[in-house]
């Protein structure tokens, strides 16, 4: 966005809208390096009515109003929040997203290199599934700070463990601020 400030009260503005449309908000982020760089995370109650609202002059119209630059990057995904209690620890968040050959075995290695994680002082928060590509994942990470998720991303055993479980490409990493989130 052009300034984070003043979209987020258009933002703030056009809620009724969203929850017309059977959407409620879940997260609003920010990105570390660039502030008005936002995610924003809504819940879905009805997927069409969601992606109708998502296609709609209404919402084109409300997000140039706030100052939306460039084209927005809209995802549906299913998510399964995997720790609760880390996710209300911490503001700090990376996003990894990234495509994988099977689910299934990518998530017998996620599970089982857990030590990984703890070693680190990285907590999983939870693992969203593109709705129309079940192997294309995002998983949101949290930790006390910023440094602690970058060093975690440089450690070779981790590198393995993603060969192992059968990512493909290279992930995309976005290092987040919450703003606001209803865990």
């Amino acid at each position: 966005v052009a300034d984070y400030e003043n979209w987020k009260a258009k933002y703030d503005e056009h809620a009724s809208a969203r929850q017309d449309a059977g959407m409620s908000d879940w997260a609003l982020l920010t990105g570390r390096d660039n502030p008005n760089m936002v995610t924003a995370i809504q819940n879905v109650g009805d997927m069409d009515a969601a992606k109708a609202f998502i296609n709609s002059e209404e919402l084109k119209t409300a997000m140039e109003g706030a100052g939306v630059v460039g084209e927005p990057n809209i995802r549906f995904a299913t998510v399964e929040i995997l720790d609760k209690e880390a996710g209300k620890s911490s503001d700090v968040r990376l996003y990894v997203q990234h495509k994988v050959e099977d689910y299934a075995t990518w998530r017998q290695v996620f599970d089982s290199k857990a030590d990984l994680h703890e070693e680190a002082g990285i907590s999983p928060v939870a693992i969203a599934r593109d709705v129309e590509d079940n192997n294309d994942l995002t998983v949101v990470l949290t930790a006390a700070d910023f440094e602690s998720l970058e060093n975690f991303l440089e450690n070779a055993d981790l590198k393995k463990a993603m060969e192992a479980g059968g990512v493909v490409g290279e992930p995309n990493f976005s290092y987040m601020n919450i703003q606001s989130i209803k865990l």
